[in-house]
């Protein structure tokens, strides 16, 4: 699974980087963070400042439900992300198989306020229901779709399942792609 964060607000887009989970580990930006294991469920934290003219480090932490941490940091993105706009969750490879997400949370944090632009647990949708804005790649024939499902959840009954299989026309498909909006003029 790759979850990707972007700046589409103007030209050329800027992208935050990729968190990529994979069977020999989890990375950031190709930067090794911390092992893998199939049927484990791991909570991912991306924190940053929008527009860090302070340059700040993004700092992103992979916690195990055993209560295991590990944390990169990372160097600052330049130029400074002055939004997010989009969010892509892509199954990243070709070869089939299986992932789920389960409670999707950003959470942007200023002086003032703390405001959740993306809080979904999937609980709201009914098994087979997809999320989001778009699926890209889905190709059911082939066995990639990505939709909600009853059949297993961190929490709650719900979780977005995402079904990669070989042979699709690029290695990031499916991905379930999400409008969302934290930006520096939401303060």
């Amino acid at each position: 699974l790759d979850i990707i964060l972007r700046d589409t607000s103007h030209q050329p887009w800027q992208t935050f980087g990729t968190v990529r989970i994979a069977q020999d580990g989890i990375t950031c930006n190709e930067r090794p963070i911390t092992g893998a294991q199939p049927g484990v469920w791991y909570s991912i934290e991306i924190r940053f400042q929008l527009d860090a003219r302070d340059e700040k480090q993004p700092v992103v932490t992979v916690r195990t439900a055993d209560g295991l941490e590990e944390t990169l940091s990372l160097p600052p993105v330049q130029p400074p992300i002055r939004a997010f706009t989009w969010l892509g969750l892509s199954a990243a490879g070709n070869e089939a198989g299986v992932i789920n997400v389960d409670n999707l949370v950003i959470r942007r944090v200023t002086d003032t306020q703390t405001e959740f632009p993306v809080n979904e647990g999937f609980e709201d949708y009914t098994a087979g229901q997809m999320f989001g804005e778009i699926v890209h790649g889905r190709d059911t024939a082939k066995g990639a779709d990505a939709f909600v499902t009853d059949r297993m959840a961190a929490t709650g009954r719900h979780s977005l399942e995402i079904h990669d299989a070989a042979g699709l026309t690029h290695g990031w498909q499916p991905m379930v792609r999400n409008k969302i909006h934290t930006t520096v003029a939401d303060n």
